[in-house]
């Protein structure tokens, strides 16, 4: 039997990038502020090309700030893609849930070392954590798994995935 999952979640906004957002707005606003007093000059329809491409470039960075991951599980294969503003599309991981080494709720005060974070950035509950080793490095991968595909996952690796309120 063949089995299929699939999960998109949205990463949340940090300050950082929500204080460059509104950084990006307020100094296009003052450069196209500006731009309007060349208006009479010869070089009007040249400033209005312009005008239009620092709105298009502070579009761009914006909406270059809306990621969402996509979880795939495909026969006991986990593919990770990063879709950034419903554009573009990375693989930031796959493996076989069998290679993991342990698959386990994250816990908020324990360190982890060489993180690939493909989760939404949220204090919520549903966090894990899964550490494998590739290129003969071990890595920590963090990430939201829905409740079914964590089920489906235990299937390939039962001794190595640990769901929440299980005893291990």
């Amino acid at each position: 039997m063949d089995i299929f999952c699939e999960y998109i979640v949205k990463v949340k906004r940090s300050p950082i990038e929500i204080l460059i957002s509104v950084f990006s707005v307020l100094v296009a606003a003052i450069l196209i502020f500006m731009s309007l007093a060349l208006l009479s000059t010869p070089f009007s329809s040249f400033v209005l090309l312009i005008d239009a491409a620092i709105v298009y470039g502070v579009y761009i960075l914006i909406t270059h700030f809306n990621v969402e991951y996509e979880y795939i599980l495909t026969n006991g294969e986990l593919d990770i893609d990063k879709i950034i503003a419903k554009r573009k599309r990375k693989r930031m991981f796959s493996m076989n849930v069998k290679e993991f080494e342990v698959l386990e709720p994250v816990e908020q005060n324990k360190t982890y070392a060489n993180i690939l974070d493909c989760s939404t950035r949220t204090n919520s509950v549903d966090v894990y954590y899964a550490i494998f080793s590739k290129d003969n490095k071990r890595q920590t991968l963090i990430f939201n798994p829905p409740q079914k595909m964590l089920e489906n996952m235990k299937q390939y690796s039962p001794r190595t995935i640990h769901l929440k309120g299980e005893i291990y």
